[in-house]
């Protein structure tokens, strides 16, 4: 799971507040969730192995996470203000903790962290306290640390002679001396060698020189809109580098994933443009343009009703690995027709025909499954109906055209476009307008042979990349981090930076075992989840 840059540990707002009160939620209720820890909603996921929580720059401590036993790696590197870190103390399933450039005083909470690799210090001269914890810590094979430790913390030298004695291998020890002088180096060469002396034979030191990637100068904006046919030059990217005095920028483009030469705004689509800067040392820093190119051409012949809105948060539990386990989520078949917009009439969508309670409609829907508030979210909103009466089938699959008319309605756009651009979209078929709309505002593309394959299902990758381009439609923040899944080998090319994006958001999670299933066919309980939490997202 990826939280980085995710304003953990910032305080409340006015604007905030006013836009959870405008949502519904009561002052009783957001006074509450002030009171309560950064990190407490994640006490949940008990079968997460993975937590991003970087860069968060508020974040001052780590409680919240005790529950996490299963996690084998924690990020929290990049959070400036971060000093607790009490809380791992439980993690004892921990092999990679990176603590790099926080403030973290105390260390002495990874003493029971008995079977962690990695640990990473770097970028923090703050550490006092607790660093006879490294000798407990027989299975650490690289600790990165700041050179300036060792001249500030007397008991930094022995705990690690003492842990070295204590391990049957060796230890690497990486050392930043990119602060200090060539005299302050052969200085701390001379003292780590007089005071390892005994273990010399057995710790292998590594003397890092640059560990900074390179800042782009680039401050202009980093998503464009553009009309076909508009004229458009990528902009000029340059990055400077704290070491090396010049830096290469390489740009690639792709066009829905597809690596193009160039932004073709006579071809209607979404390109993502990636600047990246690579210096001698191997760091990277990476920059991402997103380009959308749209017709310029609407017929407002067409409209959905209107519906008066209901917003429901999801539960805590959707962010449960267990949430989408594959044993639940069964592939079903669902037709067209299922979400025809001629059933969605003004009577059909009367707000009072609703209820809070979706067993009293539909036979195949239990409060105690993970989805219930997600589905009652969507169905209250009018976004996704049943697919008869009594039945609304989450194991079900949706198609292209269904979702195309999901996200019409999510959008408020009243208007539609008409186009006769593929070969198998019918005149006058239920989904047409959406279509055509989707496309327009470049959230769909079409197929090179002319088709628009409306009754296909929707992958999971797909999903992400449609949702990843409404989001560059309503104009939200694209920015995103890797994200990593043991299957991340299997994510298309044209849809990594969408799966990030999503990931990064928390609106698509893995399934169990750090899996995420790209290829994999999403159900309507999935899309629903997913729309909730996209909606969360959005506000």
């Amino acid at each position: 799971m990826d939280l980085s840059d995710n304003h953990l540990g910032e305080d409340f707002s006015a604007e905030d507040e006013a836009t959870l009160l405008a949502q519904g939620y009561t002052q009783q209720y957001i006074d509450w969730l002030k009171q309560q820890v950064a990190l407490a909603g994640l006490s949940q996921a008990t079968k997460l192995e993975e937590l991003i929580i970087s860069d968060n720059t508020q974040l001052a401590s780590l409680e919240g996470i005790e529950q996490l036993t299963s996690l084998t790696t924690l990020d929290a590197s990049g959070n400036t203000s971060l000093v607790d870190i009490t809380s791992v103390s439980t993690l004892t399933s921990l092999e990679t903790l990176d603590l790099s450039d926080t403030v973290v005083t105390d260390i002495s909470a990874v003493s029971t962290l008995t079977v962690l690799k990695q640990l990473d210090l770097t970028g923090n001269t703050s550490i006092t306290d607790g660093t006879e914890a490294l000798e407990n810590l027989t299975e650490l094979q690289t600790i990165s640390l700041e050179a300036q430790l060792f001249l500030t913390n007397e008991t930094l030298v022995d705990s690690i002679t003492t842990l070295v004695n204590n391990k049957s291998d060796t230890l690497q020890l990486d050392i930043n001396i990119e602060q200090l002088t060539d005299e302050e180096i052969a200085d701390l060469n001379n003292y780590l060698n007089e005071n390892l002396e005994d273990v010399l034979d057995k710790v292998e030191i590594d003397w890092i020189t640059d560990v900074t990637a390179p800042q782009f100068s680039y401050t202009g904006a980093t998503t464009f809109t553009l009309i076909a046919n508009a004229d458009f030059t990528l902009p000029t990217v340059t990055a400077t580098d704290n070491v090396d005095t010049a830096v290469q920028v390489t740009t690639e483009v792709t066009k829905d994933g597809v690596v193009v030469t160039e932004v073709d705004t006579t071809q209607v689509g979404t390109y993502i443009v990636t600047y990246t800067a690579i210096d001698e040392a191997g760091n990277v820093a990476e920059l991402i343009i997103t380009v959308r190119v749209i017709y310029d051409s609407y017929d407002y012949s067409f409209s959905y009703p209107e519906f008066n809105y209901v917003t429901i948060a999801n539960t805590d539990e959707d962010l449960d690995d267990e949430d989408l386990d594959g044993e639940d989520l069964d592939d079903g078949d669902l037709d067209d027709e299922d979400l025809d917009g001629e059933d969605l009439d003004d009577e059909d969508l009367d707000n009072e025909s609703f209820t809070t309670d979706l067993t009293q409609i539909f036979t195949d829907i239990n409060k105690s499954a993970w989805y219930y508030t997600d589905v009652l979210n969507v169905y209250t909103k009018g976004l996704i109906l049943g697919v008869t009466d009594d039945a609304f089938e989450p194991q079900g699959t949706a198609t292209r055209a269904q979702l195309a008319t999901i996200l019409h309605r999510l959008s408020g756009e009243t208007g539609s476009a008409e186009f006769n651009l593929f070969t198998d979209i019918v005149d006058g078929a239920w989904y047409s307008p959406s279509v055509g709309w989707s496309v327009s505002a470049g959230i769909f593309n079409g197929f090179e042979d002319n088709t628009f394959r409306p009754s296909n299902d929707i992958t999971r990758e797909q999903l992400a990349v449609v949702l990843y381009n409404f989001a560059a439609y309503k104009g939200y923040d694209l920015t995103a981090t890797t994200a990593q899944f043991s299957d991340s080998q299997d994510i298309a090319t044209w849809a990594q930076h969408s799966i990030n994006w999503a990931v990064n958001h928390n609106i698509i999670g893995g399934k169990g075992n750090n899996i995420l299933d790209p290829k994999g066919t999403a159900t309507r309980a999935e899309i629903a989840a997913m729309l909730t939490r996209f909606i969360n997202y959005s506000n």
